[in-house]
């Protein structure tokens, strides 16, 4: 039996059995009840109302601090001898790097994964990559460090612009930012966005043609969102406005004039003992939290890269070229 309901899906249009439920602020504790609700066509769960004072939900602690002077800037020159081989090796040696660099210190082995997205589309460190919705620009400073020279970033909610060489970040909207540029990435930031429509128009032009745009966010078609509904940690209210599913990301492609290149999931254990903080009423930036064993975290792990290879993993990288 079909429902009309109020609640007009801003992604496709749908009105018909779209399903309303309350999500609490749980990052910090405010447990403040905010109305969401889930489209029956696409599946994109969705604010029902944006607040007029969003930015009071973004505190400075939001953002880890900036890493542009920290201790691991002296490692420069490592870093760029491992981006050199990780850009000539075979990929059968890639894997044996991986299994290296995943048990060797955070910086190179967050800056490997990166440079495995960049490797995929040929992007050379010469060239225009921006990062929106960058926070305190710590992704553009780990990107230097391997030899990157031409990166720019977008960050609204900053309190400052961030300069330094080969790293510029504007803290201004998309639609104001100018040029064009060979690589767009958006690491969980395309969530917060009000008009994703909009914000996607704005991307494409942007970007130079047949070039790649990569979306890093949390997906509503993941076994977490159907297991834990209101608890489930990333759909992180009011904060997350809109958590897609692949539907939906086609669907605004396709308005757009951008290609669906590929889907890859990479979520973690976090679906789990975060979702479980908040089913016991525990925030996630409390001091009170639930104590795993090592023996149940690494289950959580199992089960995340389980669920990643069904294509049920609760967040995904979408890589769309444009057309």
């Amino acid at each position: 039996m079909t429902e009309e309901t109020d609640l007009s899906c801003r992604i496709c249009g749908n009105t018909i059995n779209n399903e309303l439920i309350l999500i609490r602020e749980m990052m910090y504790g405010s447990r403040e009840s905010f109305e969401y609700f889930q489209c029956c066509g696409c599946k994109c769960l969705q604010i029902r109302n944006i607040p007029k004072d969003l930015g009071k939900y973004y505190p400075e602690s939001y953002w880890p601090p900036t890493n542009e002077n920290s201790k691991h800037a002296s490692k420069t020159a490592i870093h760029k001898i491992v981006h050199w081989f990780l850009m000539r090796l075979p990929n059968v040696f890639n894997q044996l790097a991986y299994r290296f660099l995943s048990s060797y210190r955070a910086p190179v082995w967050t800056g490997w994964n990166w440079i495995k997205d960049f490797k995929s589309f040929g992007i050379r460190t010469d060239a225009a990559i921006m990062d929106v919705g960058c926070g305190n620009a710590n992704l553009l400073f780990f990107l230097k460090r391997f030899g990157y020279s031409n990166l720019f970033g977008v960050e609204p909610f900053l309190s400052r612009n961030l300069s330094q060489k080969g790293v510029t970040v504007f803290n201004q909207e998309l639609k104001d930012v100018k040029g064009t540029y060979d690589f767009i990435t958006l690491h969980h930031s395309f969530e917060h966005v009000d008009n994703p429509l909009s914000f996607l128009f704005d991307l494409h032009r942007l970007l130079n043609p047949n070039r790649y745009l990569l979306i890093r966010i949390p997906v509503a078609s993941s076994y977490a969102w159907e297991h834990y509904r209101e608890h489930w940690v990333q759909a992180d209210a009011p904060r997350h406005l809109f958590l897609h599913t692949p539907s939906s990301i086609k669907l605004l492609c396709e308005k757009v004039g951008f290609r669906v290149s590929a889907i890859r999931y990479d979520s973690s254990g976090f679906q789990f003992w975060g979702s479980e903080q908040y089913s016991n009423d525990i925030p996630l930036n409390s001091s009170e939290c639930l104590k795993f064993s090592a023996k149940t975290l690494k289950s959580f792990n199992r089960q995340a890269k389980a669920l990643n290879r069904q294509q049920k993993g609760d967040q995904a990288c979408f890589y769309l070229q444009k057309c």
